[in-house]
């Protein structure tokens, strides 16, 4: 198994994520589709979606599909998002599309209810060097 920090770099390579999207003005999402979406790049996004991108890793929901997204905003929604409005905001958005996925949405809002923590609520410098299994066990992830 590997650490936080390994799956991380992995993560971002395997999306084509990287720092330069951090100054970029335009952030999108293309949730598996041809269809884009585009939204401002606001400082308050860029503050949160390293929350976001380490709960997918956790969660090991799907990043940039469809329905690995909606289950990251459901988990997130009902987990919380603590201080990052941002998040709160652009998960709220997907709460209409979990309807069209139901099964999956419920399996999420089950997932944030019984979990102890996420992302948004740690200290995330602690969890680089940890084996993701390890995270999951404290999280109370068990999937």
């Amino acid at each position: 198994m590997n650490t936080l920090k390994e799956e991380y770099k992995s993560f971002m390579k395997s999306y084509g994520f990287d720092e330069i999207e951090q100054s970029d003005k335009w952030a999108s999402v293309s949730l598996g589709t041809p269809l884009k979406i585009s939204f401002p790049n606001l400082s308050a996004r860029k503050k949160a979606v390293i929350f976001h991108d380490i709960n997918h890793i956790i969660t090991g929901y799907k990043a940039q599909t469809f329905v690995g997204e909606i289950q990251a905003a459901y988990f997130e929604i009902f987990s919380g998002c603590g201080k990052y409005w941002f998040a709160w905001f652009i998960n709220s958005l997907a709460l209409p599309f979990g309807l069209l996925v139901p099964k999956k949405s419920l399996q999420a809002i089950k997932l944030a209810r019984k979990v102890n923590t996420n992302a948004y609520y740690v200290d995330i410098n602690s969890l680089w060097d940890l084996e993701i299994s390890e995270i999951r066990k404290k999280w109370n992830i068990n999937h």
